[in-house]
């Protein structure tokens, strides 16, 4: 089953709008653009953007190429994070750029997989690089937990240590509200160049086990591991890249 991720406000701002009795919550898309088509498709989406989603006033919508796994060549379409109130009302100009992308967008998809919500809060995400626009790529990784089972403690944990290290990362948790299979989460994590990820994350594990006792990171990885489905598909990731041409002004 393939799977989107909105990328929301925790990844990309250093303050969130919302407690967490309000969620926050967007919407993506994934579309696979037909065999000798991506060209035209790149084009269109790009124009629709520009015409519909570009001006004060207007939805703001990203959108990622995923540069490996399965879904590899497709793209995703998301949007920013809110309140649920934000889909209760249709403007004529959002109407006017559903006409526009289903005339001239659509006939260049192969595949337009259905929207998906998903929802997180203001303690489940971290943001000390100081950056809010979009990353240039995001690592998305895939989680199915059990049932009756949640990250929320695991997430703080994480969360607390980087505040208190100070650490140069933006990353966050989210679960799918709607649209899937509701025991999925998703780690995303942001970087801008993959030269980044030469870097690892040793030193922030030896923060946590100085944070949190001798011992703790086993312990977290060992209720990590208890929270996860226990099936070869519990576990999946994949890379995105932004693309500022198909996407709002920021």
């Amino acid at each position: 089953m393939k799977r989107t991720l909105g990328i929301f406000v925790p990844l990309m701002a250093g303050a969130i709008l919302f407690g967490q009795s309000d969620p926050l919550i967007s919407w993506s898309r994934i579309m696979k653009p037909k065999s000798g088509k991506q060209g035209q498709f790149v084009k269109a989406v790009a124009a629709k953007t520009k015409k519909f989603n570009s001006q004060k006033g207007d939805e703001v919508i990203r959108t990622y190429r995923i540069m490996d796994g399965p879904d590899e060549g497709s793209f995703v379409r998301m949007g920013l994070a809110g309140p649920w109130a934000q889909f209760d009302n249709t403007s004529e100009r959002q109407q006017a750029g559903t006409d526009y992308w289903f005339k001239h967008v659509s006939p260049h998809v192969e595949l337009n997989e259905g929207r998906q919500f998903w929802r997180t809060s203001a303690e489940m995400g971290y943001n000390g690089t100081g950056k809010s626009g979009p990353p240039a790529y995001v690592m998305i990784r895939y989680y199915n937990i059990n049932p009756n089972a949640s990250f929320l403690d695991l997430a703080k944990q994480a969360i607390e240590t980087s505040k208190a290290m100070n650490e140069d990362s933006r990353y966050g948790w989210y679960r799918l509200e709607s649209g899937g299979d509701r025991s999925t989460w998703v780690f995303a994590s942001a970087f801008d160049s993959f030269s980044e990820l030469d870097e690892g994350n040793s030193s922030f594990w030896a923060a946590f086990e100085k944070r949190n006792g001798e011992g703790s990171v086993d312990k977290w990885f060992e209720e990590f591991g208890n929270t996860v489905q226990a099936n070869p598909n519990a576990r999946e990731a994949t890379i995105y890249r932004y693309r500022p041409d198909m996407s709002s002004p920021e």
